[in-house]
């Protein structure tokens, strides 16, 4: 029992420390120029993508509002549903149904899947001809290049200034795991016990005479 309590202690004050240790190195990162001229670069790349997002999602929308009604939840996502007592359930136009029934076969024969992936495949095809979807695309990528390429040079010039940080931070989430487990044999003594005995057996694994007595008896063949 004072044994645990002793382990309970000693984890309790390596967090602490753990903790200290990982804030002033977080702290001396943070404030480093090239990290903070990074960090903008990021955050600038990031805000413009979100822009560049919505106003590609615009376009998406009505290129999809010619292939699916829009209902009052707003979605404009192609879905055919059959249900056993109220039929069928679509936000897929009329015309494009009888074009998908004109050149591909009766509707009632074709799988749900298969008539949204028919009308996905058309809607892609739609938007893969529109000179704006695709100028925003390609501007779209070009700031998640940045976004990618500023979030490895913050990584890169935090691995120099603490290179141990990482090694702190899954130290502490052990730590952290590792408490609540021994403060809770504190509150049961027979797991107390069948923790010391556990804790005994496992020194046997790393000792090397008990190692060496296993490999004697080991016949040879």
């Amino acid at each position: 029992m004072a044994d645990l309590k002793e382990q309970i202690k000693a984890l309790k004050k390596e967090h602490k420390e753990i903790e200290k240790e990982i804030s002033e190195l977080t702290e001396e990162i943070h404030s480093h120029p090239q990290w903070i001229d990074a960090g903008k670069r990021h955050n600038d790349a990031d805000a413009k993508e979100r822009q560049l997002y919505s106003e590609r999602e615009k376009i998406a929308r009505e290129v999809r509002e010619r292939f699916c009604i829009k209902r009052e939840a707003g979605c404009t996502f192609p879905y055919y549903t059959r249900e056993p007592y109220s039929g069928t359930s679509t936000n897929i136009r009329p015309d494009i149904l009888e074009l998908i029934k004109k050149h591909i076969g009766p509707i009632y024969k074709l799988n749900s899947g298969d008539i949204e992936g028919v009308v996905r495949k058309l809607i892609q095809m739609a938007l893969d001809k529109n000179e704006e979807y695709k100028r925003l695309s390609v501007e779209i990528d070009e700031q998640r290049k940045i976004e990618d390429e500023t979030w490895k040079e913050r990584e890169q010039i935090g691995n120099e200034i603490a290179p141990q940080l990482s090694w702190l931070i899954a130290r502490k989430v052990h730590v952290c795991r590792e408490l609540p487990k021994l403060e809770e044999f504190l509150l049961k003594p027979k797991s107390v016990k069948a923790h010391e005995e556990r804790e005994t057996l496992k020194e046997k694994t790393t000792n090397p005479e008990v190692i060496a007595r296993i490999y004697s008896e080991i016949k040879s063949e």
